[in-house]
């Protein structure tokens, strides 16, 4: 009795011991898949080549997950988009009138005034400076952090400079 029952339990225990091993692996086959899905942008989904049940549930929520997280990708990138465009029409909106008033001031630079005129005059520059360099400013560094701006083309403050006579 007793040697049958060691061997019923040594066969039970190498069962186990069997499922425990293909189910690691199952494991590791699905961190495998996810690191994968997860580096590459990719619509493909985990696939796995155990048949246990819940290793294949497992995958199947990851995949919900991964299908919801591209989901959310793709509305990130298309809202990024709608705010880089905003941003552009908002700049060209801003920089028309106030190029068109810096050559206004330029024109009227070159006429003569009277010491109180010239000192109006030099606020309205740097008024218009300070204008210029804080709508610069809030629009490049909105192109800056998603790098479409050089720091080392100066972009918008070379503008900027240019068209205040910095």
């Amino acid at each position: 009795g007793w040697i049958a029952l060691t061997a019923v339990l040594a066969l039970t225990v190498l069962v186990l011991g069997l499922s425990l091993l293909s189910l690691r692996r199952a494991l590791r086959e699905v961190a495998e898949e996810l690191e994968e899905k997860l580096a590459a942008d990719t619509n493909t989904l985990i696939t796995l080549s155990t048949g246990d049940r819940a290793v294949r549930a497992l995958a199947a929520r990851i995949n919900t997950q991964l299908h919801a997280l591209r989901a959310e990708r793709l509305r990130l990138r298309n809202g990024d988009r709608e705010l880089k465009a905003a941003v552009t029409n908002v700049s060209h909106d801003l920089r028309t009138p106030l190029t068109a008033i810096c050559g206004y001031l330029d024109l009227l630079e070159g006429e003569e005034h009277s010491a109180d005129g010239r000192r109006y005059l030099a606020v309205i520059r740097e008024r218009l400076r300070r204008l210029f360099f804080f709508v610069g400013r809030r629009l490049c560094g909105f192109r800056l952090a998603r790098q479409e701006l050089s720091p080392a083309d100066g972009g918008l403050r070379v503008f900027i400079d240019e068209r205040t006579g910095s």
